[in-house]
């Protein structure tokens, strides 16, 4: 048997999303790392700060790019303050989905009906 290591199956080049589909996929990859990620892969204290100071600077690069004034007030506020890089609940996930519309929301309702 070779042991040598095979290279990895090529695979379709996946279209680059949206800065509004970035940001919701963004906050709903914070809100399952914030909820109980932290802990299914073992992640410390110091691992959860520099994780969550990686999402803050994550969310502010989409918002850069998307433009602050397709967000809400209260929206807006959550990722520059840092609450939604901090948030376990989904919350501001789901206020992106409702703000952002189009094909984000369409996204993401097609993750849930795929959910169950």
């Amino acid at each position: 048997m070779n042991s040598k290591p095979t290279a990895p199956l090529p695979t379709a080049a996946q279209p680059k999303p949206s800065p509004a589909e970035a940001l919701v996929q963004g906050l709903q990859s914070i809100a399952i790392y914030n909820d109980k990620g932290h802990a299914w892969v073992g992640h410390g204290p110091d691992e959860i700060a520099r994780m969550r100071e990686g999402f803050q600077q994550a969310l502010l690069a989409r918002v850069a790019e998307l433009g602050e004034q397709r967000l809400s007030p209260e929206l807006l506020e959550a990722i520059r303050s840092g609450a939604a890089a901090q948030d376990g609940s989904g919350r501001f996930h789901q206020l992106a989905q409702r703000e952002l519309g189009g094909a984000a929301a369409r996204a993401a309702l097609l993750d849930q009906d795929a959910q169950g």
